[in-house]
């Protein structure tokens, strides 16, 4: 909202595209996590990240290349984990869990939010784009769970939220095509309204399996 509208879709659209690279960390850290180390693991993922984001940065997306690639990243996800199953978590760790670990994931989101958003101008809407949806909410929560968790049970996460996270994209995309004719203000509640309704959707059918 501070730069105008034609900035804001933009940077959706670059977002979108870089939804794609959050797909490949979480299949990367989803399929090295029984093979390395847990810090090694994700110390890969998160350069695996960034290096298809700077690949990325290099082309020229539209709606059309970037869902395509969304679709691709994550339906060869899906596959991938569909084929070779959940790996078999060890034993949990009976660790307490530390007053500081909400709180500081709270912190570090914020923090990187303000961060993006005070050098946006700077950025610009591709850079920004791809900056705003660097996985450190995804990072921070590994970093929770590891400890507790394992490797392989933690790996489990991060592959369940393929689906969601495609979801993401979709909402990116919404907002892109909606800013333009909507405005700003509406474009992010239609977003915001595709987004809980895939994970509603995807919660329902979570639920329906479980009963079955």
């Amino acid at each position: 909202m501070q730069h105008g509208p034609e900035y804001v879709a933009a940077s959706a659209l670059n977002s979108a595209v870089a939804n794609a690279a959050t797909g490949l960390f979480l299949i990367a850290y989803g399929v090295m996590a029984s093979r390395l180390p847990p810090w090694r693991c994700l110390a890969a993922a998160v350069a695996i990240w960034l290096m298809a984001s700077m690949v990325l940065q290099q082309a020229v997306w539209t709606v059309a290349t970037t869902a395509a690639l969304n679709l691709s990243v994550y339906g060869l996800g899906l596959v991938l984990v569909n084929r070779s199953g959940t790996a078999e978590p060890g034993p949990v760790r009976q660790l307490q869990r530390r007053w500081f670990d909400l709180p500081l994931r709270a912190v570090l989101i914020a923090a990187f939010v303000s961060l993006v958003v005070a050098g946006s101008a700077a950025l610009g809407p591709a850079v920004t784009g791809f900056a705003a949806v660097f996985p450190v909410s995804l990072i921070s929560l590994i970093v929770m769970l590891q400890p507790r968790l394992g490797g392989p049970a933690t790996a489990g996460v991060a592959t369940k939220a393929l689906a969601p996270m495609l979801g993401f994209g979709v909402m990116l995309l919404v907002m892109h095509l909606a800013i333009r004719p909507i405005g700003v203000v509406a474009a992010i509640g239609l977003a915001l309204a595709v987004c809980v309704l895939w994970s509603g959707a995807l919660l329902l059918i979570q639920v329906r399996r479980a009963a079955g």
